[in-house]
């Protein structure tokens, strides 16, 4: 009888365990997905609202800028929209390694202010959505909204200004993991 007992307190305990790992792994997966959707939501934050030269009339990259399948020419938000990667690259172009499975993807819609509807033509703000997609095909998102009514301040001439930051992590282990991310330090409403 006792040993019946044991029995079934060993099979708890390892369908217990089993359960954890479980959780750990889609956790670990999870947090990663998190990770690469920021990282790549801080680079198109980072940009300006649009382009004003007179090739910036379109919505998306105009031409010359997805040459290559690097983002590395792209000079506004909405020249993201429907980008999407595999394998994973920095803006540069060089890879993320380790992340040689996974996918990344990039909407951006103008939307209106009030309602955070859908727009057909330039409402001044824009939402971004960035959506990580994991070797197994789970997605994870991530949103932000982008408005035209602010601009980095231009530091005044003769002076010294840190206008963006950034840092760039690694982490060892059995699977190591390498993100940068970034951030525009300094903003203000645009004057009329």
């Amino acid at each position: 009888m006792a040993a019946g007992i044991v029995g079934l307190m060993l099979v708890a305990s390892l369908n217990l365990l089993a359960g954890a790992a479980r959780t750990r792994i889609a956790d670990n997966d999870h947090r990663t997905a998190l990770m690469l959707a920021q990282q790549l939501m801080a680079e198109v934050q980072q940009q300006p609202y649009k382009d004003e030269s007179i090739t910036g009339l379109l919505f998306g990259p105009e031409l010359g800028e997805s040459s290559g399948g690097t983002r590395a020419n792209f000079d506004d938000v909405d020249d993201y929209n429907n980008f999407q990667e595999k394998p994973l690259l920095l803006k540069d172009g060089s890879p993320l390694i380790g992340y040689e499975a996974w996918t990344r993807k990039v909407k951006v819609t103008w939307v209106q202010p009030g309602t955070m509807t859908a727009s057909l033509t330039d409402s001044g703000l824009e939402l971004i959505e960035v959506r990580a997609i994991d070797p197994k095909g789970k997605e994870t998102a991530v949103y932000a909204l982008r408005s035209a009514y602010t601009a980095v301040d231009p530091p005044p001439s003769g002076t010294t200004a840190i206008l963006w930051t950034g840092i760039e992590l690694e982490v060892g282990g059995a699977t190591p993991r390498r993100t940068a991310v970034g951030m525009t330090m300094l903003a203000r409403p645009q004057s009329p």
